[in-house]
């Protein structure tokens, strides 16, 4: 587990960051918020990724979440709110599993009567890619209106 608000607000992390590979991992709320990380890579399953964990990172760029999110556990909820918001450089999230298990996770974002402000990439300027395993990717405006579709 990497601990709420572990690293928020730490002006020399700066970089690339590799979470090595343990069997599975919690990244807690605000954990790297407002750091200066520009690449993320995750070698590990998670169950969770809470709130605000890189929020306002404004220099990242890359993230890749190598095994995704470990489907079989019964505690994996969703990324909490904020996850990445006010990332504004962000261009590419590449994750582990295919894109059908991606959409139960991005339903479950929103369960129990989410707003679309609450997603985890709201409040991001850019534009970012999503790449699955299986070669498939989503646009941020495709995931914009995925989620606008299930709110409406």
């Amino acid at each position: 587990e990497i601990g709420s608000f572990a690293f928020s607000n730490c002006s020399k992390l700066n970089g690339e960051i590799v979470i090595g590979r343990s069997s599975s991992i919690m990244i807690g709320e605000s954990a790297f918020s407002s750091t200066f990380i520009t690449k993320l890579t995750v070698k590990s399953n998670f169950t969770e990724i809470c709130a605000n964990a890189f929020s306002g990172c404004e220099n990242l760029t890359s993230v890749t979440l190598s095994e995704g999110i470990d489907f079989d556990n019964p505690f994996v909820s969703s990324f909490d709110i904020h996850t990445f918001a006010y990332c504004t450089s962000l261009e590419k999230i590449k994750v582990g599993g295919l894109r059908e298990d991606w959409i139960i996770i991005f339903e479950n974002s929103i369960g129990g009567g989410g707003e679309i402000e609450d997603l985890s990439w709201y409040s991001n300027t850019g534009s970012f890619v999503i790449e699955f395993d299986d070669g498939s990717t989503m646009t941020k405006a495709e995931l914009d209106a995925f989620y606008a579709e299930l709110t409406a």
